[in-house]
């Protein structure tokens, strides 16, 4: 949303009018509940209130005044008192939120004016649950706009922060928006009317404090310029709002590359280092901050470390570290980089890698027959003979040789060697470096070793192929068997067989995590089209189950249709030809249409369907998809509604099968390699 811009005239505008124009784009839930109008009581602000009361008298929504107390100025209470009797002479119930800015310095190490506008904000959105309300107005004009475009130049912000303040910007988190109506009007204006209906306002002195940028900007540089560019502030303000326009279309790019080329799981973002450099450094940066923000960065990251992750992640050496604001860390893997809280990330990507796991420095002698437990409900199950079988599941050892060192369980130690299928021996962490293992993971592998020498480790091999000719023990490592009641964190369960035998290797996607997901999406499709009727078109076979739970979650007229395209056959790859066997059976021009997927893979299937109906003159044409594969897609296709983000393995259940067998499993789980027959 643009916000207006009219020409200069001799007429005051109509500020009510203009406040009403602006409502037209909030949505209707948002304008059933109070409006919360932020009121320091200022003449900005009062004049907002009291255009939103005026409006509530007329019929539009109630209003309620929230007056932040920062605590700033031995006054601040007096302050605090006179909004509420301005609102009770109004009728206006007034909320009145004392912030502790000292506390939010110390904490996020920001100067007075970040840290009082982030509690500020925090008050805004704490209020703002307790009313019920869904918009918080605030009174920020033209020439507030001017003075903010000016601050981040100086700064030397980009496109992203030279737009400046949005007319109106939502909460990806769930809080209110906050709304900007005045947003196109000159500060002149909005001081007319205050006189024209004799308003009160108080006079903050610390309005006049020059050693505050902003109050430097307003009073003594903004005045400057206009006196040799008359007309500079609604300028200024002007291109604000061209650049917003242009920054939403680098936008979209960006949202529709990380679509294709990032993965986040558990405050975990993961970016394909080889797409990204295929990048534009422009949308390159915006990745960047996309990355940081999913690891819970929050507020702005500026120029000087988003420049250093993008170099990183374009041409950084594997094991290089970048450390960002906020206590998140970016960590560069050869394929892959890796962006999450500093404290956890490492702990996070160890438990992705699917590999037992020890504390560094652990070692205990193997005892055998029988099973020795690890952590995390990993074990190795000990056996006497020679079963023949050296890989990443089991190996036979040899004898320890009378006299000599046994068998131990433990971690890598610095020397440590392998020996040779050839003769001889190599060192240990060369393997791994061959094998590209993460720096993070080398010390807490299993390791079977006997004094210096190591002869396997678990869940990858035997590091040196070397075989052995008088085997006197078997191990095998047991994979974890975990409760159904308490799963771990990556959801690595016991196959349940539903009529299939030993099919599915493992669980991804409990039924009760489906059903809650589907139910937000149906949610969030009804809130988007806020009573609108809207056509969803099923992609037969797979999306069956799924749209027939979708349809029951959303809230508003709703009408089915049907399509049948194939990319698969009985394969578990894509075969890169779509065929359609089954066309729609009515005309969707001028209809709000969802196509409604099982699973994005290649997005091969999903780019023919999107080009196909679009042709056919939808009014909107959009995309639910249940499953989407983490890996880079060969057609890049906006996807709306997502409901898992998964692994790129062959997976079946809940409608998805492999040669028609597996659609009425209630989960989703990995088909087994043996399976794929």
């Amino acid at each position: 949303m643009t916000a207006p811009f009219a020409p200069a005239t001799s007429q005051a505008p109509d500020l009510l009018a203009v406040l009403r124009d602006g409502a037209a784009a909030l949505a209707p839930d948002e304008l059933a509940a109070p409006i919360l109008a932020g009121v320091s009581g200022g003449p900005d602000s009062v004049a907002l209130l009291h255009l939103l009361w005026r409006w509530s008298r007329e019929g539009g929504p109630g209003v309620v005044a929230v007056h932040v107390d920062h605590g700033l100025r031995p006054e601040s209470g007096r302050d605090a008192d006179w909004v509420r009797a301005l609102g009770a002479g109004w009728v206006v119930p007034v909320e009145v939120a004392r912030v502790d800015v000292a506390a939010v310095r110390e904490a996020r190490r920001r100067g007075v004016e970040d840290a009082a506008r982030e509690a500020r904000y925090r008050a805004f959105r704490e209020v703002a649950a307790r009313r019920g309300a869904r918009v918080v107005a605030l009174a920020h004009h033209a020439d507030d706009q001017a003075e903010t475009v000016l601050l981040r130049l100086c700064r030397g912000a980009g496109l992203a922060g030279l737009r400046a303040m949005a007319p109106l910007r939502r909460d990806a988190a769930g809080g209110p928006a906050i709304w900007r109506p005045l947003l196109g009007v000159a500060h002149a204006d909005l001081a007319a009317y205050a006189a024209a209906h004799d308003l009160p306002a108080l006079h903050d002195p610390t309005n006049a404090d020059l050693a505050l940028r902003r109050n430097a900007v307003r009073h003594e540089i903004l005045p400057a310029i206009e006196r040799h560019f008359p007309g500079a502030a609604r300028a200024l303000a002007r291109s604000a709002a061209l650049l917003a326009d242009e920054d939403a279309v680098l936008e979209d790019l960006a949202a529709a590359r990380w679509r294709a080329l990032a993965a986040v799981r558990d405050n975990i973002a993961t970016l394909d280092r080889a797409a990204f450099r295929a990048e534009p450094p422009a949308l390159q940066r915006r990745l960047v901050r996309r990355a940081w923000a999913a690891a819970g960065g929050a507020g702005d990251l500026a120029a000087a470390p988003v420049e250093a992750a993008r170099r990183a992640v374009a041409a950084g050496r594997t094991g290089s570290r970048v450390a960002l604001p906020g206590g998140v860390l970016l960590l560069i893997e050869r394929d892959r980089a890796a962006c999450g809280p500093a404290a956890t990330l490492e702990a996070g990507l160890r438990d992705r890698l699917g590999l037992p796991l020890l504390e560094p420095g652990y070692a205990r002698p193997l005892a055998g027959p029988g099973v020795a437990a690890l952590p995390g409900g990993w074990a190795l199950a000990v056996s006497a003979g020679d079963e023949g079988t050296d890989g990443a599941d089991a190996v036979t050892l040899p004898s320890a040789g009378a006299g000599g060192p046994g068998w131990e369980i433990r971690t890598w130690r610095d020397g440590d060697r392998v020996a040779l299928r050839g003769g001889g021996t190599r060192k240990l962490q060369d393997w791994f470096v061959d094998r590209h293992l993460p720096a993070y993971a080398r010390r807490r592998l299993v390791l079977l070793a006997r004094g210096d020498l190591v002869r396997w480790v678990a869940g990858l091999g035997v590091p040196g192929g070397a075989r052995v000719t008088d085997a006197r023990l078997t191990v095998r490592l047991l994979r974890p068997a975990w409760d159904a009641a308490s799963p771990p964190a990556d959801d690595c369960r016991p196959r349940r067989d539903m009529g299939e035998g030993e099919a599915i290797s493992r669980v991804l996607i409990e039924e009760e995590q489906i059903c809650a997901r589907v139910r937000e999406l149906g949610a969030q499709i009804a809130r988007d089209y806020a009573g609108k009727p809207v056509i969803l078109v099923g992609v037969l076979r797979g999306a069956v189950v799924f749209m027939a739970d979708l349809i029951r979650a959303i809230d508003a007229p709703v009408m089915i249709d049907f399509i049948a395209v194939s990319s698969y056959g009985a394969s578990t790859k894509s075969s890169g030809v779509v065929r359609i066997f089954k066309d729609l059976n009515e005309s969707i021009e001028g209809e709000h249409v969802i196509i409604v997927e099982d699973i994005i893979d290649s997005g091969l299937t999903l780019t023919y369907l999107v080009d196909l109906l679009r042709r056919r003159n939808p009014a909107d044409l959009r995309v639910c998809a249940f499953l989407l594969k983490e890996r880079p897609r060969d057609h890049d296709v906006p996807i709306d509604y997502v409901g898992f983000t998964i692994p790129d393995e062959f997976v079946v259940g809940y409608g998805l099968d492999y040669a028609g067998r597996y659609r009425n499993v209630p989960y989703v789980g990995v088909l087994a390699p043996g399976a794929a027959k």
